[in-house]
């Protein structure tokens, strides 16, 4: 049922503690909006993070760099989210959606081989 359905934020965590437990440094990126009081006490909106980063950044211990969009089974990358993907790829880093470790560690080995 979905109960059985690892969340996106369980998904997340594990896929940063695999690969942390590899060498690579890897961190959730916060995007989205935030609210701030400013110093005249008025409530603004600032945009964290670029539009479309993925949830999972990082450096790997190569040096690239790290992007992964975790999702739950099923889901899709919104484009905006893939053109993010495509982007890191097109620069030599490795990018993917993944809704799994077993996807993660793929999107490692998919890209390791090519230099």
């Amino acid at each position: 049922g979905p109960n059985m359905d690892a969340t996106e934020k369980q998904i997340q965590n594990s896929i940063i503690a695999y690969l942390n437990s590899t060498g690579c440094y890897s961190w959730r990126n916060n995007s989205g909006l935030v609210h701030m009081r400013d110093r005249f006490g008025h409530d603004r909106m600032w945009r964290a993070g670029i539009k479309g980063g993925s949830d999972i950044l990082g450096i790997a211990r190569d040096g690239r760099f790290i992007a992964i969009e975790a999702k739950r089974k099923g889901k899709k990358a919104t484009p905006i989210q893939e053109a993010f993907l495509q982007e890191i790829k097109q620069r030599g880093g490795y990018s993917g959606v993944a809704c799994s470790i077993d996807e993660a560690i793929e999107i490692m080995k998919q890209y390791g081989q090519n230099t």
